[in-house]
């Protein structure tokens, strides 16, 4: 019986794993069609802070393809649609100043940005931002482009 328990924890423990490395594999390609993408157009939000109300521009928009570019590989995991489902469409956000620092990264140095924002109401209330965008930058050859990998 426990041998039996044993082999039915190490097959679903396999299936996860190879789920995983599914989810991971869409990840990366969509990462790396937006982050060429990203390299090749002539012109990019110049900031953290302009990438972030890009974003969020998009969203308004409903351009789900502009949101996958703007924060690359969530096309591999997100159905923006979906999200933007639920929320509320006449919620409007504002930004602060993004804090940028260096960080390292799989033994390589990245650049990085937190962006504070909140809704407009909440921040017209309480005076602070609640939210934060990250960012990394992707070395191009228009020189460093922002894009966002995580936010809340």
């Amino acid at each position: 019986m426990m041998k039996h328990a044993a082999y039915i924890l190490c097959i679903g423990a396999f299936i996860a794993l190879a789920v995983g490395c599914v989810e991971g594999s869409k990840h990366d390609t969509a990462f790396r069609k937006a982050a060429e993408e990203i390299a090749a157009r002539d012109t990019w939000p110049p900031s953290p802070e302009n990438v972030s109300e890009a974003f969020w521009e998009a969203r308004y928009a409903k351009d789900y393809p502009e949101m996958e570019i703007l924060w690359p590989g969530s096309a591999g995991t997100v159905n923006w649609a979906d999200v933007s489902a639920s929320d509320d469409p006449d919620v409007r956000y504002v930004f602060g100043a993004a804090r940028t620092f260096t960080t390292e990264r799989n033994a390589e140095v990245v650049q990085e940005a937190e962006v504070p924002y909140a809704a407009e109401k909440h921040f017209q209330d309480a005076g602070d931002y609640n939210l934060t965008m990250r960012l990394r930058a992707l070395d191009t050859p228009h020189g460093p482009r922002w894009y966002v990998y995580s936010g809340n």
